[in-house]
């Protein structure tokens, strides 16, 4: 944190994990969006190939990736291929994915695009 001047931190009361990941994207300013929770990381070089496919498809504004379930000991335990969420898909079962396949899209707010 310290080392990343841009990063900022914020320590709140809020009204659960749902309340903290909007209050963070409100707060969000980048071009592509995205959170991960405690227990969740991204592969090394994800971010750069969501970059790189941004740029060569400035008509995309979401995209999905899947996902790899590991246990303690970084072992494979399952290899989960993302759903496409349909609005009855939301509705139904916002809790049916893993959060970091799990979009909460930054055009709700107006800008950016998300991950």
């Amino acid at each position: 944190m310290r080392q990343n001047t841009q990063a900022q931190l914020h320590v709140e009361s809020d009204a659960g994990m749902y309340d903290a990941i909007n209050r963070g994207l409100k707060r969000a300013t980048g071009d592509i969006c995205a959170y991960l929770n405690c227990d969740e990381q991204y592969l090394p070089g994800t971010l750069r190939r969501v970059a790189d496919y941004f740029e060569q498809h400035p008509e995309v504004d979401v995209v999905f990736g899947d996902s790899i379930v590991v246990d303690s000991e970084l072992e494979p335990l399952a290899y989960r291929r993302v759903v496409m969420p349909r609005r009855w898909h939301t509705l139904l079962r916002p809790l049916g994915v893993l959060t970091c396949s799990h979009v909460l899209s930054p055009e709700d707010r107006g800008r950016g695009r998300a991950v």
